[in-house]
């Protein structure tokens, strides 16, 4: 009984270990998102993201190789979150309430939405993709990940179409509008969400399986 008792104790205990680990580990990505979101990558030491987080420096490199790894982890944690949030508003084109067209806006708003409701998140992810650190991120992971966005939307495009270098394009487009949300150039209202959405759409417009006038009777079927 009381050997068994022991055993539970032990087993508690390495349970709660590898909890604390994994609170500890996610509150330092947290705390990488953060600083570099409000004081950019090359402020971002992990003396900084130490400080931050309330965490001892030293347990960085117990969970991260490098400042570059730690980076890198907190990317891939924000792209899929990415990719969950597209996933989650897809439903949007399966209605058949109203046309393609107007499934397409709906759907950019509720993603539009996202974003501009995580700035600091979405700060960090442009900030990390658009500097030299993303030149060494495996991107055939990265293209593995989307994979499930690719077959949601490819069913849209003409055959043949490179749907993965169409999604970067589309979101390339977002991110560069997104940033001058950050810097306060254009609004975060309705207005600019309609102005990016038109960007965004007219962009790929010509990729379409179908032509507007048959939009109406058109759905995805994810």
């Amino acid at each position: 009984m009381s050997m068994s008792c022991g055993v539970t104790v032990i087993l508690l205990r390495n349970g709660e270990k590898e909890l604390l680990q994994c609170e500890m580990r996610q509150k330092l990505i947290d705390s990488t998102i953060h600083v570099v979101a409000n004081d950019g990558i090359h402020r971002a030491t992990t003396k900084a993201i130490s400080t931050h987080s309330g965490i001892n420096e030293a347990y960085i490199y117990r969970f991260f190789n490098d400042k570059d790894d730690m980076l890198k982890e907190a990317f891939a944690y924000l792209d899929e979150e990415m990719v969950s949030a597209i996933m989650r508003f897809l439903p949007i084109m399966d209605s058949d309430e109203v046309d393609f067209r107007e499934r397409s806006r709906r759907f950019f708003g509720k993603y539009w939405e996202f974003l501009i409701g995580n700035r600091d998140k979405c700060s960090f992810f442009i900030k990390y993709y658009y500097s030299q650190h993303y030149d060494s991120y495996p991107v055939d992971e990265r293209a593995k990940a989307y994979q499930r966005v690719v077959d949601g939307f490819a069913p849209a495009f003409k055959k043949g179409t490179n749907v993965w270098a169409l999604l970067n394009h589309i979101l390339d487009v977002i991110f560069c509008n997104y940033v001058k949300v950050l810097r306060n150039e254009i609004p975060a209202d309705e207005s600019s969400a309609d102005m990016v959405y038109s960007f965004v759409y007219r962009s790929i417009e010509p990729y379409f399986e179908w032509t507007e006038e048959v939009l109406p009777k058109v759905t995805m079927g994810f």
